[in-house]
Parts: structure tokens; sequence; C-alpha cells
């Protein structure tokens, strides 16, 4: 009596490299990016000068353009991992910062407290598109775009679709945590303000 072994008989399905990391396909873009650039600035220059776009004031430039948005979509991420979505989130960070600023220079409650109402204020209006979503067959596509929608109208109807004016309360936001540092290439100051940071430290 003899035995088939059936492993031997399955056959083995080799998978391509990027399908089996995913993350390569977005890397390798960006690097081919990265070389498409560098490379025309050195043509275009007669490989005389250095590429302005890979210098270090250029590159920390990029970082303060993209920490703000990508703080927020690395949040998003876990909501569409799950296989959600959400339109809002653009108009509540409006929200918040109106509400933030708002508090501090007209109602009164200081830094702290207003940051923590402005925080309050997203969980509060999250929490209810949340339970919507959950307690109806609408879809989260729906609901979120009306709560886009309805906390942009709330933004502007708290500032009175004005420009809202502080002191300074909030400059530590953006405080130079290398102040006096330059770039060795161009000279130019290097700034890396403390959001640059968090959103490093949020991935």
């Amino acid at each position: 009596m003899s035995t088939r072994d059936n492993t031997s008989s399955t056959p083995v399905v080799k998978t391509s490299l990027f399908k089996r990391h995913e993350n390569l396909t977005v890397l390798s873009i960006f690097l081919s990016f990265v070389f498409i650039i560098v490379l025309w600035q050195l043509i275009a220059s007669g490989f005389s000068k250095y590429p302005t776009f890979i210098s270090p004031v250029n590159i920390l430039n990029i970082l303060q353009q993209v920490a703000v948005p990508g703080i927020i979509a690395v949040s998003m991420t876990m909501v569409m991992i799950s296989g959600g979505i959400d339109l809002s989130v653009g108009m509540l960070a409006s929200l918040v910062s109106i509400v933030v600023s708002l508090g501090i220079s007209r109602w009164g409650f200081g830094v702290v407290p207003s940051i923590a109402l402005g925080i309050s204020a997203a969980i509060v209006l999250e929490a209810i598109m949340g339970f919507i979503i959950s307690r109806t067959r609408i879809e989260p596509f729906i609901i979120t775009l009306g709560g886009m929608i309805s906390f942009q109208g709330i933004a502007l109807l708290l500032s009175n679709s004005r420009e809202v004016v502080m002191k300074g309360e909030l400059d530590f936001l953006t405080v130079n945590l290398i102040d006096g540092a330059r770039d060795p290439i161009t000279g130019l100051a290097l700034r890396v303000p403390p959001y640059v940071l968090i959103f490093s430290w949020s991935r």
C-alpha cells in the first residue's frame, strides 16, 4: 500500500516581488520621480551645479508642506483600511482651527483650554457621524459629504466669514527647532517646525 504525497503535486506559484511587497511599488515610483527631476536639473545646468531639488532646504520645505495633510492622512489610513471613507476631515480641521483661534482671541479661554475645546468638538462631531453611519444603511460617502458641508457652514458662521486674528499665542507650533542652521548648498536658512517632527513620529 502506497501513500501519495499531496504536497509534491501542488504547484508553486511564484508571485512578483512588487506584489509581495506593495510598498515597493510606491517607493519605486517615488525614487523614479526624484531621479528624473535630478537628472533633468543636471542636464539643464550642464552638470555644473548641484541639483537644488535634493538640497536640504528644498527637502525640508517639502516636509513642511506635506506635514499637516500628512498627519490627517495617517489617521485616514485606518479608516480606509477598515473599508470606510471620510470626506469631512479637511473641513473638520478648518472648523477645529476656527474654534481654537476664537477660544483664544475672543472667548478668553486661554491656549490649553481652547486646544482642548477644539479637540473635544472634533471628537463629538465625528462620534455623531459614526453613530449615524453605524445605525443606518446610508453610505459613509453620503454622511461624510453632508458632514463636510455642515462643518464648513459652522466654521463660516462662527467666524462670520472673516479672518480670525490672534496675537501669536500659537507661535510655538511654528518655532524653528534648528534656528541658525543654513543650507550648505544654497546658503538659505533651514527650518524644522515641531509639526514636522509630529508627522515623522505619527508614521
